[in-house]
This record gives C-alpha cells, sequence and structure tokens, in this order.
C-alpha cells in the first residue's frame, strides 16, 4: 500500500486540530471551574453533581438550623431563668404578705413591689431578640424542615391543672366581674384568701388587692 504525502499531511492536520480542541476544552474547564459544560458531556457524573449539590444545600440547611435553634435555646433559656428569679421574688412577697404583724403601709408596698413584678414577667414574655424575633414564639408547636414547609413539631405544653394550651393562649379572666360571699376562699399559688363579711359582695379583684 503506498502513502502519499499529502495523505500524510491531512493526518497530520487532523491530530493537530484534535489536540487543540482538547486543549481549548480543558482551557474552558480551568477558566470556568467546571468539568462539564452541558449534561450530555456525561449525563451520569452531571446528575451525580446535581445530587450532591443539592445534599450540600440541604446540609448547609440543617447546619443553619442547627445553629439558629442553638442560639434560640440559649436566649429563651437565659430568659427563663430571669422569669423564674421575678417569680421566686413575687412568691416571697407573697409569702411575706401572711404576716401578721404588717400594717396597711406593708401591703400597699407589697402590692406595688407585685405589681412592678407582675409587668417585669409580662415585658419579659413577649420580649424579642436582636433579630427582631420572639424570644417565646406562638408557633412553638411548628418546625421547618425544608424552605417555606413546617411541620409539627409534636411539642406540647400543659397548665398548672394538666390542661393542654391551645397555640395562642388567650384565654383571659376578669377577677372584677366575679364577687364572693363570705367564707368563699381563692386560692392563688401558695396564698390562700378568704372573703369576710365586711367585703361580701365586692369584687374578687378589689377584694384580693385589700388583701395583699
Amino acid at each position: 500500500m503506498r502513502v502519499s504525502s499529502n495523505q500524510i499531511l491531512e493526518a497530520g492536520v487532523k491530530s493537530m486540530e484534535s489536540s487543540l480542541a482538547d486543549a481549548m476544552a480543558w482551557q474552558k474547564k480551568i477558566s470556568t471551574g467546571k468539568n462539564y459544560s452541558k449534561a450530555s458531556d456525561n449525563p451520569y457524573a452531571v446528575s451525580r453533581g446535581v445530587r450532591l449539590e443539592f445534599d450540600v444545600a440541604r446540609l448547609e440547611m440543617y447546619k443553619t438550623n442547627q445553629n439558629y435553634v442553638a442560639s434560640s435555646h440559649a436566649i429563651a433559656q437565659t430568659q427563663m431563668s430571669t422569669i423564674i428569679d421575678e417569680i421566686t421574688v413575687l412568691k416571697q412577697a407573697f409569702v411575706q404578705s401572711q404576716n401578721g404583724a404588717l400594717n396597711s403601709n406593708n401591703f400597699r408596698a407589697l402590692k406595688i413591689q407585685a405589681e412592678q413584678i407582675r409587668d417585669t414577667i409580662k415585658a419579659q414574655s413577649v420580649a424579642k431578640d436582636a433579630t427582631g424575633n420572639a424570644i417565646f414564639p406562638e408557633t412553638i408547636y411548628n418546625v421547618q424542615i425544608e424552605p417555606n414547609l413546617t411541620v409539627k413539631s409534636g411539642v406540647q405544653f400543659s397548665d398548672l391543672s394538666g390542661n393542654y394550651l391551645n397555640s395562642s393562649a388567650t384565654d383571659q379572666f376578669d377577677f372584677s366581674a366575679l364577687t364572693l360571699a363570705s367564707g368563699d376562699t381563692v386560692r392563688i399559688g401558695t396564698v390562700t384568701f378568704t372573703a369576710n363579711a365586711t367585703t361580701t359582695g365586692s369584687s374578687l379583684a378589689s377584694q384580693f388587692v385589700a388583701y395583699l
């Protein structure tokens, strides 16, 4: 078989064109930082890459949520400790109010102290963190597992009677609308108040305030 010089030159040109195409392809990979420019370059590798990117995104979201929860828990724990301290002081005030040696001025001072503690606890209960989010949000019963996707957390709180509260506890009791007869008792925490004949027909709120 005889090979002409033209065939040799054509083979050399094709080889150089192939090498040039490879060089340009590698240059593109280096400049873009991507091994594949389109899915048809390697469908399996591209699909795996997409899957890995999705997994990395979910991991980053999980880490972000984990850090947020840890920070929120620390803030809530600090806030709750402060509230507990206030409740302890309030309990001491109630215990002190049972001292038979106290006069009306002492009771008025205790009343003012109790009101200040009450206002402080109310303010702490609705306080917000540095980002403007409520430290004790009403949506505690839901948890976000994906962007814009929340599910029930399974967390429930119960009141002192063991009854489960709703996610938004809005029940309010107006003591000023209730009246007591002589001998009726009201127990709030460790304090028991007994209505007497002189206060019969007065509102529960006014009687209890007078007792304090």
